[in-house]
């Protein structure tokens, strides 16, 4: 059964968590705020995961939205410079305004790099992070600090850009070593030292459970260290402004690309829609 539940209230982040979400969460966001879309929507995911790059991109386009989807290196050969440029240039190419949004699909490494190119495009356009990753999910997608790396070090060049909303499809996880997984639990379990001791007893009564990709008690702890985590950071850092939907009357189809200049990243890009008026805001749970 396909669910979805919204984080506590605390958070200043809009979060859905639940099982086979994205498809259905992820329109809805977009064209739930006054702002959001209408410039276009850009989708930059992981290599591994053009699959369900590519169910999201389907979403969106029946909606009438404006669209265009990068694929990027696999985990932190992702975050360099180059692949910051190039994602640059598509996003000129599209013409990504500053009424669109850019959404992060992949792990921790990926939702880093949408995240500075979302805070660098325009000086800043919305970001949606789908975290894929256990870890993602309760910590690098949620709390805004975004980043490449240079040859001096890791995360060096960056900057903190809180998504607009996060979605956490617990399905994507059931692919996940138990070592991920349990790396992931050490940030949750950090979440619960911080701020949440309900996160703390639900790991000590069900041990076996927070590891169980379908479990209610993990879905649980995802939501309240996705709260824990945007409640600090959004004491130190403004909500972004949300984008502007549009519609058309016919999906339209897509095509993609491999740039010959950078290696491992490839877009698919669907032909522009026309635009509507925004559509009325959505509850934050479906």
């Amino acid at each position: 059964m396909h669910g979805e539940s919204a984080s506590p209230a605390s958070a200043p982040t809009t979060s859905l968590i639940g099982h086979g979400i994205p498809g259905r969460a992820l329109p809805r966001i977009v064209q739930g705020d006054p702002r959001s879309g209408g410039g276009g929507v850009t989708i930059i995911h992981a290599k591994a995961l053009a699959d369900r790059a590519r169910a999201a991109e389907a979403a969106l386009t029946n909606e009438g939205l404006r669209v265009l989807s990068i694929e990027v290196p696999n985990g932190e050969a992702a975050k360099k410079a180059r692949v910051l440029e190039y994602l640059w240039d598509r996003l000129g190419s599209f013409r990504l305004g500053r009424d669109g949004l850019v959404v992060g699909l992949g792990g921790g490494a990926t939702t880093d790099l949408a995240g500075l190119a979302a805070a660098t495009w325009l000086r800043g356009v919305p970001v949606v992070q789908v975290p894929t990753t256990l870890l993602a999910m309760v910590d690098a997608a949620v709390g805004g600090k975004t980043g490449i790396d240079t040859p001096a070090g890791k995360n060096l060049v960056g900057a903190f850009h809180p998504p607009a909303a996060v979605i956490a499809d617990l399905e994507t996880l059931s692919t996940l070593p138990a070592a991920e997984l349990r790396a992931g639990l050490g940030e949750v379990i950090k979440c619960g030292l911080i701020a949440d001791s309900v996160i703390l007893d639900r790991v000590l009564a069900d041990p076996a459970d927070c590891l169980t990709w379908d479990s209610p008690v993990l879905a649980d702890l995802v939501a309240r260290s996705i709260a824990v985590k945007a409640a600090v950071v959004g004491r130190i850092s403004p909500k972004p402004a949300c984008g502007r939907s549009s519609t058309t009357d016919t999906p339209t189809p897509t095509r993609s690309r491999r740039s010959p200049g950078t290696p491992g990243v490839t877009e698919r890009r669907s032909p522009s829609a026309a635009s509507s008026p925004p559509r009325s805001p959505t509850a934050t749970a479906i």
